[in-house]
């Protein structure tokens, strides 16, 4: 699948985003079509390749507190020999509609309580944060981590035509 002239638009955005974020910046990016997604992804990696790393990360279930997994793949040797490399470096984490399926003990997503409660934490990863979701990962986000949310975010969304 290639993305269409109105997912280029948007795609582009991104990479500029990408491109001029010195620091942390968050932003979401809602797709519900897998193949779609996959395109997209592609697409940038495609445009930023030579300049900025794209570091993935996933999390699930069994992983659902994002800065924990930020701070220890910062503290990586492999996140710091792609500092050595002298690119930009931007996470893209991907998992969170699975992580956010965890509740706590008030029945509330576990992973969506993490980031709202730390999200002034972030603010030390001094990277761009492009984290993937789907449409009813937003609305649970817009629900459970309304100040997250509002915080310092950006929501990126691709549909099919």
């Amino acid at each position: 699948m290639e993305p269409d002239p109105s997912h280029l638009m948007k795609i582009e955005e991104i990479v500029t985003l990408l491109d001029l974020s010195d620091d942390c910046t968050i932003a979401f990016v809602r797709c519900d079509e897998p193949v779609l997604c996959d395109a997209i992804y592609r697409e940038i990696l495609e445009r930023v390749r030579s300049r900025i790393h794209i570091y993935s990360l996933e999390m699930s279930e069994e992983s659902t507190d994002l800065f924990r997994i930020l701070e220890e793949s910062t503290g990586s040797d492999s996140f710091s020999s792609k500092l050595e490399e002298n690119k930009k470096i931007a996470f893209f984490v991907f998992g969170l509609d699975n992580a956010a399926k965890k509740k706590n003990t008030r029945g509330k997503s576990e992973a969506l309580f993490l980031l709202n409660m730390m999200r002034d934490k972030f603010l030390k990863i001094r990277h761009p944060i492009i984290i993937w979701i789907d449409s009813a990962t937003l609305d649970l986000i817009l629900d459970e981590a309304q100040d997250f949310f509002s915080w310092r975010t950006t929501v990126f969304e691709f549909d099919l035509r």
